[in-house]
């Protein structure tokens, strides 16, 4: 019972560490047209966590079981060129960051990820300057969407045990310069 214990919670140490690898959206698309944005730390965490908050809005609250009871309150910053020198990710120079956020909930395992996951599509595609995208079927749905000022969202659906299903809520912010006195090893 133990090593089965041992090997679910690593599974899902290596799952999460996988989806926020593959949803990390790359450099390219973090930053603006006009060069890096001019966003603060507090700005970034403000702007995230209000749209993650509505993003798990969705979630009918009759069918929520557990799970987080709002958007992450405080994060490490991460360098923008994080994925091309991981090597150097420690001792490489800050002066680009973003910011990730999250807000996962569990869920009842008999509701229907694609209506809700549709529901959620149809809203931010009404929104001016919105970007949406879905991929994958069912409970392998993700749903992308980026706002008019370059902040990636994706909400998808995930099983960590055989009874539970929770809904995910990520986000990261659009590159911007470090502020003086920034630590990467603080949160914000």
């Amino acid at each position: 019972m133990r090593s089965l214990r041992r090997v679910t919670c690593a599974a899902a140490v290596l799952l999460l560490a996988l989806m926020t690898a593959a949803c990390a959206p790359n450099r390219s698309t973090m930053t603006q047209s006009s060069g890096l944005s001019s966003i603060t730390l507090s700005e970034a965490r403000a702007y995230q966590n209000d749209v993650l908050f509505d993003l798990i809005s969705f979630v009918p609250t009759d069918v929520v079981t557990g799970g987080m009871s709002g958007p992450i309150d405080r994060m490490h910053a991460m360098t923008c060129d994080w994925s091309e020198r991981p090597a150097e990710k420690l001792t490489g120079s800050a002066e680009e960051i973003f910011l990730p956020g999250g807000y996962d909930v569990e869920v009842a395992s008999d509701i229907s990820v694609d209506a809700l996951f549709d529901e959620v599509q149809a809203a931010y595609a009404e929104r001016p300057g919105w970007e949406v995208s879905s991929t994958g079927e069912s409970r392998e749905r993700v749903v992308a969407l980026v706002s008019p000022e370059g902040y990636t969202f994706y909400l998808e659906s995930y099983t960590p045990t055989a009874t539970t299903l929770r809904v995910s809520a990520s986000s990261f912010s659009p590159c911007f310069s470090a502020p003086t006195g920034f630590d990467r090893f603080e949160t914000y």
